[in-house]
């Protein structure tokens, strides 16, 4: 848990210059992306917020490509590739959310509390999978990840478990208190059986109308002993969270538990 948030932050220009060689794919200097490695985590560990949202943006950027095959979206990611990105997202889940897929993608980010982080995954060349993450700070302490959108091409090839675990490793090294996924009823079974080496699933799901939750997935509860609950109950690591829901000031959702299933992994 942080004690809170200081003075503001400003990258150094190696540390720029290694970013936008990242996002354009030119050439990295290995003696520079040490240099914004080690100065990108510091800053992203410490209690203070970026000058600059697109410097938070690429910070992560670079900390991801360490270890991961994600890439950050930010103002020097080439807009065939975010147009890419936009109409992969907008085809698995709808023009209704097309605005608000485009205006994220667009350097925009809702307040200083909640940065969006939009992404995509490449594997030999080719782009196979997007999403958007919303990190929600609550009470200067807590860190929340919200999977606000995440969707993956070339489906049953275990692109999607792949791309999750490879979030849960930057969500690690930004030491991240929590993940949360407000889940469709489709993907539950994916969000409860997919493999996490970084975080674990909490011991309840939460669905506030529960009869509308799938008898597939109450079996998948039952076998791995989660219970579907429709609010949050006595747990040691969730209970901190509960003051946040319905609070509309620092509620860290978009989606609440009468349209999605609320799953939340913890940092081991």
């Amino acid at each position: 848990m942080r004690e809170g948030y200081f003075n503001k932050i400003s990258m150094s220009s190696i540390s720029e210059k290694v970013a936008i060689n990242i996002s354009t794919k030119s050439f990295i200097c290995p003696t520079q992306f040490k240099y914004a490695y080690d100065e990108s985590l510091k800053m992203l560990l410490s209690n203070n917020r970026f000058l600059v949202y697109d410097e938070f943006k690429k910070s992560l950027l670079i900390i991801a490509h360490y270890d991961t095959n994600i890439i950050i979206i930010n103002k020097h990611t080439p807009k065939d590739i975010i147009n890419i990105c936009i109409n992969n997202l907008s085809t698995a889940f709808g023009n209704k959310n097309l605005n608000d897929i485009r205006t994220l993608f667009c350097d925009k980010c809702i307040n200083e509390r909640c940065l969006s982080i939009p992404f995509y995954y490449e594997s030999n060349g080719k782009y196979i999978g997007f999403g958007i993450i919303n990190e929600h700070v609550l009470h200067n302490k807590l860190i929340v990840w919200e999977i606000l959108w995440f969707t993956s091409l070339e489906e049953n090839k275990g692109n999607g478990g792949t791309i999750w675990k490879q979030i849960n490793t930057i969500a690690s090294n930004r030491n991240i208190d929590a993940i949360l996924v407000p889940s469709t009823n489709k993907a539950i079974g994916f969000w409860l059986k997919v493999d996490t080496e970084k975080f674990y699933l909490s011991d309840h799901i939460i669905r506030f109308d529960k009869i509308y939750v799938d008898e597939t997935i109450k079996k998948i509860c039952n076998e791995i002993n989660i219970s579907i609950e429709n609010h949050i109950h006595i747990n040691k690591n969730l209970i901190k969270y509960r003051k946040f829901y319905n609070n509309n000031s620092e509620k860290p959702y978009k989606w609440d538990t009468y349209g999605s299933t609320h799953i939340w992994y913890f940092r081991k």
